[in-house]
């Protein structure tokens, strides 16, 4: 059975169905759910407010099952600066990683010993952990990495994984003992 009448400037599309489809595609005509997408195109809004419920429904399954997928901890993006000395942008570079990976291990001795106990021993941490960031720095991948020319400074943004049991022991032989 052929449904409209296939000319040009036609308000329904020339299509052929059966008759099942014939009295659905009436029926929703008589209800006005069908909706103009185009020029002798129609789509029904039954199917479009399904999809977008399912849509919005698998979201949030989605997003909660992300965790699954990466087992991997997540780790803080970390940026470590440097100023260019006489346009030494190596150099600088090397620097501003150093500085990327003692700000990790702060951090990670942060989440290690309390506020008090990082004061009392500010000394000891300086001289003992955080000149020597680089023997706890397990892994890092490097995100960005630029010359900033307006401030004279070398930029990089960094991951770096602590070996966080190595640290724990540093920090009781130095007799900084973790909660």
């Amino acid at each position: 059975m052929r449904y409209g009448s296939g000319q040009s400037g036609c308000h329904k599309p020339f299509i052929w169905i059966n008759e099942s489809s014939l009295l659905a595609l009436e029926a929703w005509q008589q209800h006005r759910t069908l909706i103009p997408v185009a020029r002798c195109a129609w789509i029904t809004a039954t199917y479009l407010r399904r999809f977008c419920w399912v849509f919005f429904l698998l979201i949030p399954i989605l997003a909660s099952t992300e965790h699954l997928a990466f087992s991997r901890p997540s780790v803080p993006v970390i940026e470590g600066i440097a100023v260019i000395h006489r346009q030494n942008e190596a150099d600088a570079r090397k620097r501003a990683l150093r500085t990327g990976w003692r700000t990790a291990v702060e951090l990670a001795v942060a989440d290690l010993a309390d506020i008090d106990v990082r004061v009392a021993n500010a000394h000891l941490l300086q001289m003992q952990v955080y000149e020597k960031a680089s023997q706890y720095i397990q892994s890092y991948h490097v995100l960005w990495d630029y010359p900033d020319a307006t401030h004279q400074l070398y930029r990089v943004g960094l991951n770096a994984e602590v070996a966080m049991e190595r640290l724990a022991q540093k920090l009781v032989a130095l007799g900084i003992s973790p909660p």
